[in-house]
């Protein structure tokens, strides 16, 4: 198990969850660049250290990473003193490192930050928010950034027109962001986060093709939160993990789960999930005993991953 496990950063790559980065007590001191594996396989479910080669990163926290075509990506990050918003990529097939983008402070880059969180949409990738110790930068300035043709774009989306006391989002750090095809469409979900002062119990909509954002009235966090961690599944379902909540004048850090659907599921999800809620114990069972009782297949390997 690795030492550095404070703000480190995790994703999927088919059945590997990839863990990266992170640092110990106290923040800063240790940080790790090491890429760590687990192997989601009942039987053979195990961590993994890459052997890598190539240009690494540095030891670093609170980046952002992501797997697309064949390569993984590590964007920003901190040692706790420095901030920088660089990319590397790690090609998986040959496991060698180098450099993307290495900020050097010419007009038009990002500023340097980490706990922000980054979508990819086709071979562009969009940075939202972030911050360093003392600020959190604006969601009405994305940085965007070509992989295609390695260059930086500001982008500035649009407020919400229909909302007259809150239009638009506060700036923030330490937030979550997951992201869904629609007919319409990326849409991108951003929950909570902080500014530094005030802990955000919101969510709002990010239309990637229009770059409008729109606040979502019905859908709010139960406490406001940040340091959490958020995914999504194929179809749609949002889910929410952990963060440290403002609780009078202490902060609380929770092992909580959430979920909210994020577009309306198909029937056979909503009729899943009340079988779910009438026999909480369906896992249980195994495959066979699940197969003969009519539960379709791609269900019951939800239960019981080959």
């Amino acid at each position: 198990m690795p030492e550095e496990l404070a703000s480190n950063a995790m994703c999927m790559s088919g059945k590997y969850l990839m863990i990266f980065g992170g640092t110990g007590a106290p923040f800063g001191n240790k940080c790790s660049n090491e890429v760590i594996t687990w192997r989601t396989c009942n039987g053979d479910a195990r961590l993994q250290i890459l052997d890598v080669t190539g240009f690494r990163p540095p030891p670093q926290y609170g980046q952002s990473i992501l797997c697309y075509d064949g390569n993984f990506y590590a964007i920003g990050g901190t040692n706790g003193f420095a901030y920088n918003c660089d990319i590397y990529k790690l090609d998986l097939r040959t496991m060698v490192w180098g450099p993307v983008f290495i900020g050097t402070g010419q007009e038009g880059e990002p500023q340097g930050r980490y706990r922000h969180e980054v979508i990819r949409v086709g071979n562009k990738l969009y940075i939202i928010g972030g911050g360093t110790g003392d600020l959190a930068f604006e969601l009405m300035e994305i940085p965007m950034y070509d992989l295609e043709t390695n260059t930086w774009t500001k982008l500035l989306p649009k407020a919400d027109d229909s909302k007259k006391d809150i239009s638009a989002p506060l700036a923030r750090k330490c937030h979550s962001a997951v992201q869904i095809e629609t007919e319409n469409g990326v849409q991108v979900f951003v929950a909570g986060g902080t500014d530094g002062q005030s802990v955000f119990d919101d969510i709002w909509r990010l239309d990637i093709s229009k770059m409008q954002w729109t606040l979502m009235q019905k859908t709010v966090l139960p406490h406001p939160l940040y340091f959490h961690s958020s995914t999504v599944t194929s179809n749609g379902c949002m889910y929410i993990f952990g963060g440290i909540e403002p609780n009078d004048n202490e902060t609380r850090r929770n092992n909580i789960l959430y979920k909210a659907w994020l577009c309306i599921p198909k029937l056979s999800e909503i009729c899943w999930e009340a079988l779910l809620s009438l026999y909480p114990n369906l896992d249980h069972l195994d495959r066979t005993s699940l197969i003969h009782l009519g539960i379709p297949l791609h269900f019951v390997d939800r239960l019981h991953v080959l």
